[in-house]
């Protein structure tokens, strides 16, 4: 769609909050972010009026944090990158470490971050490596990290 558009943007921005309104939505996930323009994704996010999470599928911290001058909060993708290299392909710990570190400083709020480890985009852990011990330590990594003191 053509958010330029008056009618266009005017619509989605009317059925975003006609939607969380009648449904009750308290948080919204979107999909490829980086196909709408930036400024829109504030417009939408005002009219919304609830937690966004928004999906960049990309590893550069960078480039995914400044997502976040637009919405709440985005699918933390370098540090699933990391992650995986990590621990899946026995990559440098040193440089998730490194990782680690940039989206502490670079994100505005990394509490409203998602850190996951599987989806529905990419191959599971266990498919590329059948190793479960390095498995539950990547699982353990997600739920028990403190999202405050990376």
């Amino acid at each position: 769609m053509k958010q330029e558009n008056e009618f266009v943007k005017n619509t989605l921005l009317s059925w975003i909050k006609d939607l969380v309104q009648k449904y009750n939505i308290d948080g919204i996930r979107i999909d490829t972010i980086p196909e709408v323009p930036k400024w829109f994704w504030k417009l939408f996010s005002e009219a919304a009026g609830v937690y966004q999470v928004g999906e960049c599928f990309d590893g550069r911290v960078n480039y995914v944090a400044d997502y976040q001058n637009y919405l709440d909060g985005l699918l933390n993708y370098p540090l699933f990158f990391a992650m995986k290299n990590a621990f899946q392909y026995n990559g440098s710990m040193r440089q998730f470490e490194s990782t680690l570190a940039d989206v502490s400083k670079n994100f505005k709020d990394i509490t409203t971050l998602g850190v996951f480890l599987n989806n529905h985009d990419n191959s599971r852990f266990l498919h590329n490596n059948g190793n479960v011990n390095k498995f539950k330590n990547s699982i353990a990594f997600t739920l028990m990290t403190s999202k405050k003191n990376f």
